[in-house]
């Protein structure tokens, strides 16, 4: 839940140290999705898969 609310949180940072705090909270994000990213593609095909869908990636 909160890697969801962070991604669709649309704060931009009120001085320099606040910008800072969302970048490293970014960093970690992005670190835990290229973690995950098998599971992720394998989401990814699945919902593509049985929609029939064409996929933009």
């Amino acid at each position: 839940m909160f890697q969801e609310a962070f991604v669709t949180s649309e704060e931009f940072g009120q001085d320099l140290e606040h910008v800072e705090v969302l970048q490293k909270k970014f960093d970690e994000f992005q670190k835990d999705l290229q973690n995950h990213e098998d599971k992720v593609g394998t989401l990814h095909d699945l919902h593509f898969g049985k929609m029939g869908l064409n996929a933009c990636v």
